[in-house]
């Protein structure tokens, strides 16, 4: 506050990360978890990804692999992004 003005002054810094993936779109992720169930991917390192494991074969992907995946569905839950994908090759 200064003198007689009621109000508070700050500087704000703000860092925006602005990520709008559509059905479709062409995308290539990191593999960071393989399970029994699905392999967990990071896009951009930061946004998670999925691809199921029944639905294609995976076998020759490994954790550390760069893959070309294709995005099926978007979920939001509770702010949190994940991205449903089908793999498309290991790049």
């Amino acid at each position: 506050m200064v003198g007689e003005d009621p109000n508070v002054y700050f500087k704000l810094v703000v860092d925006y990360i602005i990520f709008q993936p559509v059905v479709g779109s062409e995308l290539v992720a990191r593999v960071e978890k393989i399970s029994k169930s699905h392999i967990g991917l990071l896009v951009h390192g930061w946004f998670n990804a999925s691809i199921t494991r029944s639905e294609q074969d995976t076998e020759s992907v490994s954790v550390g692999d760069e893959v070309l995946i294709e995005v099926l569905r978007v979920n939001v839950n509770r702010r949190l992004l994940a991205l449903d994908c089908k793999l498309q090759s290991v790049v």
